[in-house]
Parts: C-alpha cells; structure tokens; sequence
C-alpha cells in the first residue's frame, strides 16, 4: 500500500549468459501476451550483466507498453545487496561467511 492505494509489483526472472534487444522485448511480449494487468512496478531480475544502451531500450520499450516503472536487476547488482545489506543470505543459500573471508585476509 502507498497513500492508501495498491500497488501491482511483477517479478520476472531469467537466466541468460547474455541478453540481446529483442530478447529483451520478447520478454515483455511474453509477459503482456500471458497477463491483461500491467504492473504498477515491473522487476526484471536477470542471470547476466547489460549494456546502458540495453537498460534505456528496454526502459523505453516498456514505456511504449504502458508499464509504469521498470527496474532491471542484474547479478552484480543482487551480489552487491547481499554483501552489502544480507549477509545471513550469502550464508543461508550460498555458504559464504564473511566473517571467516575477512579473518583469511587478516592472517595473510
């Protein structure tokens, strides 16, 4: 909720070593061909690094289909968060304790 009014938040998650332009409009023709709600907020969330030029030509693709807000994100940018802000994921799913990478550093 945001001043009283519902939000539609979407998810889309997809695994690509590499992503071109029209896979990334295929991606949100698959989404409006499967849903008649356009999201409030849309999240790609995605396996591979993008291009600035990919980022601005899906935001406006998505603009052009009446999406309201568009977010990307990629793997470095998920990677960044969880190290950054959620430590006890990296350790929960990945078996990456920090405490432990730190105190490697130290020793050397």
């Amino acid at each position: 909720m945001e001043n009283g009014k519902a939000n539609i938040y979407f998810f889309q998650c997809k695994c690509y070593a590499k992503i071109t332009a029209s896979q990334l409009k295929s991606i949100v023709n698959d989404y409006l061909s499967k849903n008649t709600i356009i999201p409030e907020y849309y999240v790609l969330v995605i396996s591979c690094s993008m291009t600035k030029k990919q980022i601005e030509g899906f935001d406006k693709y998505c603009g052009e289909k009446d999406f309201k807000a568009v977010q990307i994100w990629t793997s470095f940018i998920i990677e960044g968060v969880l190290y950054a802000d959620y430590q006890d994921l990296l350790f929960a799913y990945l078996r990456i304790n920090l405490t432990d990478e730190r105190s490697k550093i130290k020793e050397v």
